[in-house]
């Protein structure tokens, strides 16, 4: 049965890093080629395009979720 090759040092943390954080910039690199980040025309924060703003709730010039709505959390069932 083949032996399998062993490292004779220890690799350093440093560069365990580095090329796990390289590989983590190539992939953000080309998610981010997919991904479409704009600013909202009502308020200006970032939002990915075709999805409505999570700050304001408005898509395309309208509101789509009323962010200004308090939802009521039943505690207790009223028998």
């Amino acid at each position: 049965m083949a032996k399998h090759p062993v490292p004779k040092k220890k690799v350093s943390n440093a560069r365990t890093a580095k090329r796990y954080a390289a590989f983590a910039n190539k992939k953000y690199k080309k998610i981010k080629a997919f991904v479409n980040v704009v600013k909202c025309k009502s308020c200006g924060n970032p939002s990915l395009n075709q999805q409505a703003c999570p700050s304001c709730g408005n898509y395309r010039g309208r509101s789509v979720i009323n962010m200004g709505k308090a939802v009521e959390k039943i505690t207790k069932v009223k028998a």
